[in-house]
């Protein structure tokens, strides 16, 4: 005979276990969007490819100059890399602690849709120069535009600083060396990255 309390208790077991259901998934879905789903933040992401080599299943590498001057051959690709380092940064007599940073091709962050808030990004510069990001304080100040700073022992002049919203390859690097050549030389790996 069913009583009102087995009958509660038959009720509440399915309307549990549809919740936690329904929680789980909800949960999931999150963890793959922001895992893998959400675009990046930046312009024309869709077209963004980042591209590595593979040793076997489980392990990558960086590409070698020789793979990266193949893929710059192909005529509808931009083809730009990047090389992250921890720079040791001189401003006149004032030495800085380690900044987290990058030596990046011309191109990589026009690429990206990154806009300066002062000065131009590079048009085809012989030389290798300094952007930086809004967020980079040095005494209590971002340096601007025209400043010569020393990077790991190389004067480099300032070009551009960038809104303190972008971040390349994550939000911790606040400062980019801009060159013609794959960061690194040809002896070092980089990642490339290149858009359709």
């Amino acid at each position: 005979m069913l009583t009102r309390a087995t009958t509660g208790r038959a009720l509440l077991a399915p309307a549990l276990l549809l919740g936690v259901g329904t929680g789980a998934v909800c949960g999931g879905y999150s963890l793959l969007y922001g895992a893998i789903l959400k675009p990046l933040p930046y312009k024309n992401s869709e077209s963004i490819v980042r591209v590595w080599d593979s040793e076997s299943e489980t392990s990558m590498r960086h590409l070698s100059a020789r793979q990266f001057e193949v893929l710059r051959s192909i005529g509808d690709l931009q083809v730009v890399a990047y090389s992250t380092s921890s720079m040791h940064v001189r401003s006149g007599s004032t030495e800085y602690p380690t900044i987290k940073g990058a030596y990046v091709t011309e191109g990589l962050l026009s690429l990206l849709g990154a806009e300066p808030t002062t000065g131009p990004l590079f048009a085809g510069s012989e030389q290798r120069r300094a952007v930086i990001s809004a967020r980079l304080k040095m005494g209590g100040k971002t340096p601007k535009l025209g400043d010569v700073l020393l990077v790991d022992g190389q004067p480099l002049e300032v070009a551009a600083v960038l809104d303190s919203t972008f971040w390349f390859p994550d939000y911790g690097t606040a400062l980019w060396v801009v060159q013609r050549d794959l960061p690194g030389g040809r002896e070092k790996p980089a990642t490339v990255v290149f858009s359709a």
